[in-house]
């Protein structure tokens, strides 16, 4: 296997003095390299690639050189291996990006290359060909670009595996979205993403965004990863809740800074997030489930203005994918709208090549169009959920022996109370009647456990429920309610999040012996629901933090 540490966007910064400083967060950019440095190179990685934009400063500012030997100082634990893409910090920016700053040039890359070595270059590693690209010079019309190309239309047709490193994405939503600040241009861009479809091109890994964020295209993957230093403003705009002027309107939100481990191997890769001086280290699986019933792929105008006053630049919220890497879930609950929606259900295919498994969920009795579109679409979905009002079991049974995925057999039903409520359970009651034949293509039945439930009572009726589940030979899940106060007034007690998320775990790691007694388990709720009905906290909150306390929670 063949490890590759991944930094980008260190803005690195004259020592002593700073004449570029214009927020309080800057005077932490040096520092928060060196944490970065410190976790990479206690990872021993075998190559350590920067993906540009080393220093804050420009090519022709007085403290460029002085900021590079900083940077120099800083990076040198990682030296021995180091590769550098160049960014447009390093070497001037992409032709046509109109925001004032120095264009890419080939006096700018011939000093870079004196500085950190050549600007494109390849590694042969065991499992794949490693590649450093010069992105700011694509579309110059400079020779220096048509050399590039040569250089890479030569590697990729040798027709090894390749990982592609560079600056620019060469796109921020779409391939086909118009040219801005933040993408290739559209003629270098078609010739990059050809190559990658007729080429071996595993992964196209970038920075300049400063924010996180995943495609795919074909069989290549596109990563995007965030800056060591800071977050770019404008994209504060990704996540529903205002970043505040304690920070800097959006532009210093550690939990949104990071580096990242390639890990290669025959089979293929994994990224792995990190941040500050912890090395990142791939998260043990978690056998807990999520329903994404918040926002998991939402596509966000960008205000128009700032670095793009001609553009109006559209991204992907991917807060909530980050999120479960790093808590190594990879079994979500999705409405079943969410597949028939041909946007997400495409964005489905694509957190599938990082093997997540779906779970949809449906209410009533299906229809013949609804059985028809799931068979379309059956090789999206590990299991379907069919949830009828209890007098319509007899219905939703039938239906069910016609469909062409594997059903869990669940419920919606009242929630009861003193009063009544339009919302419903999501589930079988553990100590409630069950069906005494099932069909073929159920294989489980879904149960509820109310955040009502006391610790011992929930751990007694899941008991119950797998046991019941197993004497008609199928298996369990367990939906486990959150904590939550009544519909219009939220619950926001962390410690108490934390020990369901703990009982959780536990149910997930199975409560008896053998295959059908360890239960599928979801909890209902992932991102915090802050608006609407029935507020209440997650593991993660709308800025795209993990609780702390959750993680270990899951993390058993």
């Amino acid at each position: 296997m063949t490890t590759v540490a991944l930094l980008t966007d260190t803005h690195i910064r004259a020592e002593p003095a700073d004449r570029q400083a214009a927020y309080p967060s800057d005077a932490r950019h040096n520092a928060r390299a060196r944490e970065t440095v410190r976790a990479l190179a206690a990872a021993r990685p075998d190559w350590t690639v920067h993906l540009g934009d080393l220093t804050h400063s420009l090519p022709g500012q007085p403290d460029h050189a002085a900021a590079w030997e900083t940077a120099r100082r800083i990076l040198a634990p990682l030296a021995d291996r180091l590769l550098v893409a160049p960014g447009n910090h390093d070497v001037g920016d992409k032709p046509g990006a109109r925001v004032g700053a120095p264009v890419a040039a080939p006096a700018h890359h011939a000093a870079f290359a004196r500085a950190w070595g050549p600007p494109w270059r390849l590694v042969e590693a065991p499992e794949a060909d490693l590649v450093v690209l010069d992105a700011p010079i694509l579309g110059t019309g400079h020779p220096e670009e048509a050399e590039q190309r040569r250089f890479l239309e030569g590697v990729l047709a040798r027709g090894r595996r390749a990982f592609l490193f560079l600056h620019y994405p060469p796109f921020l939503l779409d391939p086909d979205e118009p040219d801005h600040y933040d993408n290739l241009d559209r003629e270098p861009r078609r010739w990059l993403l050809d190559l990658c479809r007729k080429r071996r091109v595993e992964a196209v890994i970038a920075g300049h965004v400063h924010t996180f964020g995943y495609h795919r295209l074909g069989d290549t993957a596109f990563w995007l990863l965030p800056s060591t230093a800071f977050t770019r403003p404008e994209y504060a705009e990704l996540f529903p809740v205002p970043p505040g002027p304690e920070a800097e309107n959006g532009r210093d939100v550690p939990h949104r800074l990071g580096h990242a481990l390639l890990r290669v191997d025959r089979e293929g890769h994994r990224l792995v997030l990190g941040h500050g001086a912890t090395p990142p280290l791939p998260p043990a699986p978690c056998p807990v489930g999520a329903w994404l019933d918040g926002p998991w792929c939402r596509v966000v105008d960008l205000p128009a203005g700032d670095l793009d006053p001609f553009h109006r630049k559209r991204a992907r919220d991917d807060h909530a994918l980050r999120a479960l890497l790093a808590l190594g879930i990879r079994t979500v609950r999705l409405p079943v709208s969410d597949l028939l929606h041909p946007p997400t259900r495409r964005r489905m295919g694509e957190w599938a090549a990082l093997g997540f498994r779906f779970v949809v969920a449906s209410g009533g009795v299906p229809d013949r169009e609804l059985i028809a579109a799931m068979g379309r679409q059956a090789g999206r979905v590990a299991l379907w959920e069919i949830a009828p009002h209890p007098e319509q079991a007899a219905e939703a049974l039938a239906a069910a022996a016609e469909a062409p995925v594997p059903v869990a057999l669940g419920a919606s039903r009242p929630r009861g109370g003193r009063r009544f409520s339009h919302f419903p359970r999501m589930g079988l009651d553990p100590g409630g009647p069950l069906p005494r034949e099932l069909p073929g293509p159920v294989t489980h039945l879904a149960f509820d456990l109310p955040a009502a439930l006391p610790e011992a009572e929930a751990e007694a009726a899941a008991r119950a429920a797998v046991r019941r589940a197993g004497e008609l030979g199928r298996k369990a899940i367990l939906h486990v309610e959150l904590p939550r106060g009544d519909e219009g007034r939220p619950r926001l007690d962390e410690a108490a999040l934390a020990r369901r998320l703990a009982l959780a775990r536990r149910l997930a790691d199975g409560p008896g012996a053998g295959d059908l007694a360890r239960p599928l388990v979801f909890i209902d709720t992932f991102t915090d629901k802050d608006r609407g009905y029935w507020p209440r906290i997650g593991p993660v909150d709308r800025a795209g933090r993990v609780r702390e306390a959750a993680a270990r929670a899951l993390a058993g």
